[in-house]
């Protein structure tokens, strides 16, 4: 691909020239105003000479342009002072490539079984060879689907059909034939997409040039089953294996239940094509997991002998090609078991939807019939914009609500009794610190936008209200509650721990959708030639132009803004989403726990829906919650617990639930958000610690490094093992990372203490 490089390096080499150019300048032609525009400076050809140089300038050439010029430099070295809070850098190094050594499908007809097929192929184009046969199904397909067949219609219709691209019905483009991958977006996408590029003109619907779902070329990589393919596995019966049946129904029972669970394969051993011809299992310290630092199980190794012998397996390969046709057959039948749940329940085909937030959005507008009003004013747009900050949906009695923008007041005689939770939270850049955070403050509010119902809560808490900017009136209802109520019944009949977190998540993800930020969208084009009408060189001229990414000498990824913004989402209900999620987490805080239990409370920590408190009581469980049953779900709790407190409330929307059931807590350490650990009498320590892979928290991280950590303000480093992709190329990498912080820059910490105050309070100057 010839992409103009001489072009390129001249206009790079001249930005070297003239960034030379204003360094000299800048000290020896000192201007006080504009210091930042090049204009406040002499041409550079007027003041330096640079006869006979060249550019990238050498540092040999320096003393020759000192000459030149009569100017001297000299580079000065210095020693920048320790930090006695650093700890060890965190740095990222690459210790493996992967490369795709096998590849395989599962073909599934939906009306013709006989039509589906398992195809798989092993070796160094194993890649090129899948991109290939999804091209041939995608003909094949197309073939039957235009299958002609008598019909009854005009030459008029007839015309209109043959030039149509959209659907009569729906007005959408015609869509691709839907290929469901387990992790396509995180990994497979990475070994496939050079040779998905070769057709030159691929067009990817991206989260940023890392991480994409393929369109054109017909591949799709719903992401709706978040448990490891394992854990799906699991839960199926055998007589819901339809697909594993069919390819293997040759088998006894015995073998047949083999290939029911997913396999172990040791992926670090196979470093080579040529292991793949060994004729025996590896021994099972072979089977190390260096990527999450672990041994394969004397069960699962006993798994991997059974099926070597079960089958008659005579080389490594054909134990890939076994572990590999039964992953994917599994993964069929998870899927089309999750296809046929879905299809009965909310009568809609997860398969054409990418992302479970679409499919949940799409089946609660289905199923509640509501039609949603689309924001056609700017200014309120820009309106509903500002009001957005992060945090069970009610409503109030009322056919109508307001949302406003008004200036608020936080007296101080309120500072101590709020400090440990401030309300109306804003978006603020800490002191010292460069990047804004959602913060709890007890700061005055300037034109700060606030539903009515958080508004009215606020002041009944004693904040003033000192004006009134402007107000929104809408329409409200329960609509959603019908939709809502559907899914948390499902989720109370559950019988495993994938249902439940699913119907979960199918309430959740509603109000991702309703805040999808549309001015993030962008598309990319994955090129291979430089001229044409699809080029790369058409697309970096075209005025959407954003940023360009050369991955290798013949593929290029453009990425354009788009030409037009749709704001077809409804901001508002994800803002009164957010809002009246507040009033609930307020209202438990000021009107039950201090009203209840006043000094005897003290908040050590919030997360968005979640309140840990240190309690001083007699006994809590009877003073606080066997009193108070309408504000809790205790269905959790064992049935014989001591307290006797009866089963209530199952999966109950805005309840709070006590996260132990029954256990008493011993220790709590709270470093930051996000980042705290937890003694429970009789059950193993909580640790969490964000940005750190749980099993490492889980094996080097103990309750005493987060007790360390607070006592002498020290950070704490972990070193980790992930994936990761750089320019598509996928590597195991390891990292060292600050595991533990006690920098928490979202409240004053106070001087030789571990207690903090909010930004805002009275008397953090004194401090």
């Amino acid at each position: 691909m010839d992409l103009d490089i001489c072009n390129l390096a001249d206009k790079f080499v001249q930005k070297l020239e003239k960034a030379l150019n204003i360094l000299i300048q800048g000290p020896l032609y000192p201007v006080n105003l504009n210091v930042d525009r090049t204009a406040s400076y002499p041409h550079p050809t007027t003041v330096v000479n640079l006869d006979g140089l060249e550019f990238p300038m050498q540092i040999s050439s320096i003393s020759k342009f000192e000459k030149l010029n009569q100017i001297s430099s000299m580079l000065e070295p210095f020693s920048e002072p320790n930090n006695p809070n650093q700890t060890r850098e965190c740095r990222t190094s690459k210790y493996q490539k992967h490369t795709a050594i096998s590849a395989g499908y599962y073909f599934k007809c939906s009306y013709d079984d006989s039509l589906s097929y398992y195809a798989s192929n092993r070796g160094p184009n194993c890649n090129t060879w899948f991109t290939d046969e999804l091209e041939r199904i995608s003909k094949f397909i197309e073939n039957k689907l235009k299958a002609v067949k008598p019909m009854n219609i005009s030459e008029l219709q007839e015309h209109e059909f043959a030039i149509s691209t959209h659907c009569h019905i729906c007005e959408k483009p015609f869509e691709a034939v839907p290929v469901v991958s387990h992790n396509l977006t995180g990994y497979d996408s990475h070994l496939l997409i050079r040779d998905l590029a070769k057709t030159g003109n691929v067009t990817l619907l991206p989260i940023n040039k890392e991480k994409i779902f393929p369109l054109q070329n017909g591949c799709q990589g719903p992401r709706f089953m978040a448990s490891s393919l394992d854990t799906l596995c699991s839960y199926l019966k055998t007589n819901e294996l339809l697909n594993l049946q069919r390819e293997f129904s040759n088998l006894t029972s015995e073998k047949f239940k083999l290939l029911t669970r997913k396999g172990v394969f040791p992926y670090n051993y196979i470093d080579c094509l040529d292991k793949l011809n060994e004729t025996q299992l590896p021994s099972i310290d072979k089977f190390y997991n260096k990527l999450n630092d672990s041994h394969a199980s004397t069960d699962a190794y006993a798994h991997a002998q059974n099926v070597w012998k079960s089958f008659n397996i005579k080389t490594l390969g054909e134990y890939s090609d076994l572990y590999l046709k039964t992953d994917v057959i599994l993964l069929a039948d998870v899927f089309e078991n999750f296809r046929q749940k879905c299809l009965n329940i909310y009568q809609l085909d997860p398969g054409h939807y990418y992302t479970l937030p679409g499919y949940t959005w799409d089946c609660a507008l289905k199923y509640t019939k509501v039609e949603l009003d689309y924001l056609k004013d700017v200014d309120m747009l820009l309106f509903m914009d500002r009001g957005i900050r992060g945090g069970v949906s009610q409503c109030n009695e009322g056919p109508e609500g307001y949302i406003l923008e008004v200036d608020l007041k936080y007296p101080e005689y309120l500072h101590g009794t709020h400090k440990d939770l401030p309300l109306c939270p804003e978006h603020l850049t800490p002191p010292n610190s460069k990047l804004p955070k959602l913060m709890t403050t007890l700061y005055d509010k300037k034109r700060y936008i606030i539903h009515y119902r958080n508004l009215k809560q606020a002041l009944s808490l004693g904040i003033k209200l000192t004006r009134i900017h402007r107000i929104l009136k809408f329409k409200q209802s329960d609509w959603l509650k019908v939709y809502i109520d559907l899914n948390t019944k499902l989720r109370a009949q559950s019988l495993n721990e994938f249902e439940k977190n699913l119907y979960k998540l199918l309430i959740n993800a509603i109000f991702g959708k309703t805040m999808e930020n549309i001015r993030r969208h962008r598309i990319i084009k994955l090129r291979n030639h430089w001229d044409g009408k699809w080029g790369v060189k058409n697309y970096i001229a075209s005025p959407n132009f954003h940023s360009i990414k050369i991955f290798d000498v013949d593929l290029v990824a453009v990425e354009l803004n788009k030409a037009e913004i749709c704001f077809n989402k409804p901001l508002y209900v994800g803002l009164c989403i957010l809002d009246i999620s507040k009033t609930c987490v307020y209202d438990f805080h000021y009107n039950f726990m201090l009203k209840n239990l006043g000094n005897n409370c003290k908040l050590l920590y919030t997360d968005t829906d979640s309140l840990v408190y240190q309690i001083t009581c007699n006994d809590v469980y009877t003073e606080v919650i066997k009193k108070n049953l309408e504000k809790f779900d205790t269905s959790d709790y064992p049935s014989n617990n001591i307290h006797k407190i009866p089963l209530v409330n199952k999966k109950v929307p805005g309840l709070m639930k006590h996260e132990c059931n029954n256990k008493i807590v011993t220790h709590f350490v709270g470093l930051r958000s996000k980042m705290y650990s937890i003694l429970i009498d009789g059950e193993p320590c909580i640790k969490k610690s964000k940005g750190i892979k749980t099993s490492v928290v889980k094996k080097s991280v103990t309750f005493d490094d987060y007790k360390n950590c607070l006592e002498n303000r020290t950070e704490i480093c972990r070193t980790q093992r992930t994936i990761q992709s750089d320019s598509h190329n996928v590597y195991s990498v390891e990292q060292t990372k600050i595991a533990l912080s006690p920098f928490d820059d979202k409240r004053f910490i106070l001087k030789n203490s571990h207690n903090t105050l909010p930004w805002g309070h009275y008397s953090i100057n004194i401090e």
